[in-house]
């Protein structure tokens, strides 16, 4: 209307978090209760959500998840190979990361026993994440990773454009910020569960990959690598990265060697970002989880 200013307003802060230095602000726009509020940390604005949404700190998920972790048997999960990554995260403790705003979390944790695929040590783990900026739900999903050269492929983090669903054989909870469940004791019963689930799925994981090694890397499979969206630079020096670009000259290796080297590869080119490494790790499951479904 002509003439008219439009008109913000901030109510009294509630303050259920305010030992974390976080604030919420419901907002009222032109005189009426707009339904959504600003979430402020250390008097820094983070976000502005809807008034269904409810915040879980950090610290408190961190808390929660170090709780459950202790009752299911698993012990924290050091990260001192994140040494190269303090670009887009810092240590929070041994088994804790933040982004570099300080809005999400990533704890990890493992199962303290080592199993054997393609007569390599293999380690299971579990990675919780949450955020404080609407940004990213609370998760637990299961991950794998090799001792010999920590290589770590996540599960479960939504944000970093992988999906829980693309992996099947994972047990995986996810909760968006809203509703009675993040009310404390809930999420830690919820998420005893599931890391109890993640352990019991452990011998389906581990016969994936056991598939994997029993099966012969064929043109098909290469030729559905092809259609997704994966650099030249991350294929296997033996395996062709464009549609007669080579021969496929893989006698004697399988789809297990396959699966390695692309993580390898992806997870060490120095040149990519944490996002583009988890987009090429998702196009690589789309292929070779299916072919290990068949």
């Amino acid at each position: 209307m002509e003439g008219k200013n439009d008109s913000i307003n901030f109510y009294q802060p509630l303050d259920t978090w305010r030992d974390y230095g976080i604030l919420e602000y419901p907002i009222e726009f032109n005189e009426k209760q707009s339904g959504y509020k600003a979430i402020t940390r250390k008097n820094t604005l983070i976000a502005i959500v809807s008034n269904r949404y409810k915040v879980l700190p950090n610290e408190e998920a961190v808390e929660i998840a170090d709780q459950a972790a202790e009752s299911a048997g698993l012990v924290p999960f050091t990260v001192d190979h994140f040494g190269e990554a303090k670009d887009w995260y810092q240590p929070l403790s041994d088994h804790v990361i933040l982004d570099q705003g300080e809005t999400r979390v990533h704890a990890l944790y493992a199962i303290n026993k080592s199993f054997t695929v393609g007569g390599e040590k293999m380690f299971l783990g579990v990675g919780v994440h949450n955020s404080i900026d609407g940004t990213m739900g609370f998760g637990c999903g299961v991950f794998s990773f090799r001792h010999a050269c920590a290589n770590m492929v996540f599960a479960g983090m939504r944000g970093y454009m992988q999906s829980f669903d693309e992996r099947k054989t994972l047990a995986y909870i996810y909760r968006r910020h809203v509703g009675e469940i993040f009310e404390s004791d809930k999420i830690q019963a919820e998420l005893k569960i599931s890391i109890e689930a993640v352990m019991n799925k452990a011998q389906n994981i581990l016969e994936a990959y056991r598939l994997m090694e029993r099966q012969e890397v064929t043109l098909e499979i290469i030729k559905k690598l092809w259609k997704q969206p994966l650099p030249a630079k991350i294929y296997p020096e033996w395996i062709p990265s464009e549609k007669g670009q080579a021969q496929l000259d893989a006698k004697g290796k399988n789809v297990w060697d396959l699966y390695n080297a692309f993580t390898a590869n992806i997870w060490h080119n120095e040149s990519s970002s944490i996002r583009t490494k988890m987009h090429n790790f998702t196009s690589l499951h789309k292929v070779l989880t299916i072919e290990v479904r068949q």
